[in-house]
This record gives structure tokens, C-alpha cells and sequence, in this order.
């Protein structure tokens, strides 16, 4: 295992687009998420399942992911922060604070804990270690009905910039980037598109980009991902927005 991929999310919609470019990129995968994927696909791909919004399991299972991996002989470490949660669609104060402290768990504070442990742990590795987090267009709008998502999004951002300042300082530190991934086709999507007007006033605008086929495809997303990771012009703490970059696959 020369290059390895840690993936939050990992085994379904746009992690699954993920998981399957890096794999036939020759990436070692482990895949971190709530239930395992039974295809064949993932038969090589390591799962480990976990609840994120339970945040006391995030560094043992880092840490057991990462005393399995030999560094001496590695080249390169990537971990994608993948795995997000949209809550409940409706106005702020006709959120419980059960869903608006679960979601704030999965969209920042879980990844906020895995970027904490992973860099402690390959802090002496002298691979190439890249962080990637899967942000939104919502961390810099202003959508009715969506204030957790977007305010923990736009937390994600924040802390991206914060540590690429700090990685800077460092020998050998960590490179990190968000990335705004644009409209996915994914179980989100359906999720958005079933909402009550009284809860989201857009949802038929969310409608007519499924019927007008506006929706990046899982995979397309997945190799646009992958293409951003390897663009060496792109600097660490950059916020990226997938729809400046165009792919024929």
C-alpha cells in the first residue's frame, strides 16, 4: 500500500463516487461510515462502521486505522471528510434540539475530531498527507430552512483555512482543501426535493433540476474530486468550487 484513501461517508452516493475513482487509481481504501455497502464493488475496500454523531468512537477507530498502516513505505496519505447531513428542512426555531445538535456532531464537529487525531497521529510521516473536506455552496448562502447546514458548512470552511495556516508552519505539514461539490445526484436530493414549501420555500426550484437533468452524476463528481486533489496550481486552505472544473468521462 504505496497511496491510501480515509473517507468519511464512504459507501454510498457521493463518497461511493469517491471510493470508486480512487480505487481504480490504485488507492488502498478505508471507508468509514454508518452501514457497509454489500457490492461486489466494495469487496477490496475496507469498512469500518461507525455512527459519527457519535463522536467518543472517532480516535480509537483513527487510531486503529492507523497503526495498520505501514508509512515507511508510503507515498501518500489522503483523508476525505465525505460523510454530512442535511437535518431537518424547516425555519430555525421549528428545528429540535436533538436534530440541531446531531447535525452539528456530523458536519463539524465529527470532522473537526478526525482532522484533530489524524494529524497527530502521521504528524512525523513524511508522505505527502492531504486532507480534503466536502463542503457546500450552502457554507456562503443564505437558504430558507437550511440554517444548521449551512452555518455548519460554513464552519467546515472556516476551520480549512485555519489549518492550512497552521500545517504551513510545520515541516512536512498537512495539505487541506474544502471543496464545494455543486448539486449531486444523491439520496440528499430526494430528501430536499420531498419538503413542504412551508418548510423550504425552493423546494420546486429543487424539483426542476432533477427534471432538467441539472444533477452531476455521483461518478462525474467523483473524478472531478480526484482531478482537484491532483491539481498542483491549487493552494492548501483554498475553498474550491467543482463547477470551475469540467471533465469527459
Amino acid at each position: 500500500m504505496n497511496k491510501i484513501l480515509i473517507i468519511t461517508g464512504g459507501n454510498k452516493g457521493l463518497g461511493a463516487g469517491i471510493v470508486k475513482k480512487y480505487h481504480a487509481e490504485g488507492y488502498a481504501i478505508f471507508s468509514i461510515s454508518r452501514e457497509r455497502n454489500l457490492s461486489l464493488d466494495y469487496q477490496n475496500i475496507q469498512q469500518l462502521e461507525c455512527d459519527l454523531s457519535d463522536t467518543e468512537t472517532i480516535e480509537p477507530l483513527l487510531q486503529l486505522i492507523v497503526s495498520s498502516i505501514d508509512h515507511q513505505s508510503l507515498a501518500r496519505i489522503v483523508l476525505i471528510n465525505n460523510a454530512g447531513t442535511l437535518g431537518d428542512v424547516a425555519k430555525v426555531e421549528d428545528i429540535t434540539s436533538m436534530d440541531i445538535e446531531r447535525t452539528i456532531k456530523v458536519n463539524y464537529i465529527a470532522p473537526t475530531l478526525v482532522i484533530s487525531t489524524f494529524l497527530k497521529l502521521v504528524k512525523e510521516w513524511s508522505c505527502i498527507k492531504k486532507i480534503i473536506n466536502i463542503s457546500s455552496g450552502a457554507a456562503v448562502s443564505s437558504v430558507y430552512g437550511w440554517s444548521i447546514y449551512c452555518s455548519s458548512k460554513a464552519a467546515i470552511d472556516s476551520l480549512t483555512k485555519v489549518v492550512a495556516v497552521e500545517q504551513k508552519a510545520q515541516n512536512n505539514g498537512a495539505f487541506i482543501l474544502s471543496i464545494h461539490p455543486g448539486i449531486i445526484d444523491t439520496e440528499m436530493q430526494e430528501k430536499i426535493r420531498s419538503s413542504s414549501p412551508d418548510d423550504f420555500i425552493d423546494v420546486a426550484k429543487f424539483i426542476d433540476y432533477k427534471n432538467s437533468n441539472e444533477l452531476k452524476d455521483k461518478n462525474v463528481a467523483g473524478e472531478l474530486i480526484f482531478r482537484v486533489d491532483q491539481d498542483e496550481n491549487i493552494e492548501s486552505g483554498e475553498v474550491v468550487n467543482l463547477r470551475n472544473f469540467d471533465i469527459i468521462i
